[in-house]
C-alpha cells in the first residue's frame, strides 16, 4: 500500500500539530504499532521545530509523507540558510538547545540531510514500521481484494494469485 502526501505549511509552530496529526493519523489507520509512530512523530516534530527555528528567511516550510514498502519516509524541506554542521555528541544537560538532531538519530533507522547553503535544508527520515497483529490480517484482507480486483484469484490460507480460467483446477 503506497500512501504520500505533502503540506506546506507557515514557518510558525502553529503547523506542527497539524504535521503531527496527518501522518500519526494515517499510520494508525494502517495498523503501525504505536510505539513506532510514536517514535517517527517524535522526529518528524524535531525535524519540523528546526526548520520553524532555523528556516529564515523564507516563511513557509514543506512536509512530503511516503509510505509504503514497508517503511515511512519523511522530508522536510526548508529555505533557510543550511545546516552548519552536525553535532557530534549531546549538549551538556543544562543546555536548552542543540539536541534535536540527536533525538532524531536515536528515534529512526537512517537519517540524511541534504544542505545547500544559503537556499536550505532537506531532512530525509526513515523508519521500518512495526505492525500490530490485527493489521497484518487486515494487509493481507486487502491484498486478496485488489488480487480479486485485477482478475486474480486469491486462496485465503496463502496468498496465491490465479486467473479466472485457472479457478476450477485450483477448487480442484
Amino acid at each position: 500500500m503506497d500512501i504520500e502526501f505533502s503540506l506546506a505549511l507557515p514557518r510558525e509552530a502553529v503547523g506542527i500539530p497539524m504535521v503531527r496529526r496527518a501522518l500519526g493519523d494515517s499510520l494508525r489507520s494502517l495498523g503501525v504499532t504505536e510505539s513506532c509512530v510514536s517514535d517517527i512523530l517524535l522526529a518528524v516534530t524535531e525535524a519540523c521545530a528546526n526548520a520553524v527555528r532555523h528556516g529564515g528567511p523564507a516563511n513557509r516550510y514543506e512536509v512530503e509523507v511516503a509510505i509504503g514498502y514497508g517503511r515511512c519516509d519523511v522530508q522536510i524541506i526548508d529555505r533557510g540558510q543550511g545546516l552548519v554542521r552536525l553535532p557530534e555528541h549531546y549538549p551538556p544537560g543544562d543546555t536548552e538547545n542543540g539536541r534535536g538532531i540527536l533525538i532524531m538519530q536515536a528515534v529512526v533507522d537512517e537519517i540524511s540531510f541534504g544542505v545547500t547553503p544559503g537556499r536550505g535544508t532537506t531532512v530525509h527520515l526513515r523508519k521500518h514500521l512495526d505492525w500490530d497483529d490485527d493489521a497484518l490480517l487486515l494487509r493481507e484482507s486487502l491484498a486478496c481484494e485488489g488480487l480479486m480486483r485485477e482478475g486474480l484469484m486469491c486462496d485465503n490460507r496463502v496468498r496465491v494469485g490465479l486467473p479466472r480460467e485457472d479457478r476450477v483446477l485450483a477448487a480442484v
